[in-house]
């Protein structure tokens, strides 16, 4: 793709040890019910995918906690999350005493 600049997406993005670690992280999170937002944000699909093969009888546990995750991950995105408000410095004329 000209997109892509002559680059295949495995150039610029792969799944590395790191991703499947924090995967395998989720993964024990999710398998425990406990909360996954802010544990990794690629890898919380895959987490959520291993702890259902593992237990598919917790369908709505896991698949809340991803939801919750991904919101997370979608508001703190540089992209596509909220925009922050920039500071700013305006300057006020003085107001002039009427003689």
């Amino acid at each position: 793709m000209n997109a892509l600049n002559g680059h295949s997406i495995q150039d610029i993005e792969t799944w590395d040890d790191n991703d499947e670690r924090v995967a395998q992280t989720i993964n024990s999170a999710l398998t425990a019910g406990k909360p996954v937002v802010s544990l990794g944000d690629d890898a919380q699909l895959a987490g959520a995918t291993l702890a259902l093969l593992d237990q598919p009888g917790k369908y709505k546990t896991v698949t809340d906690a991803l939801n919750a995750a991904l919101d997370k991950s979608f508001q703190t995105d540089p992209i596509w999350g909220v925009p922050t408000a920039d500071a700013a410095y305006i300057r006020y004329a003085k107001k002039l005493a009427l003689r």
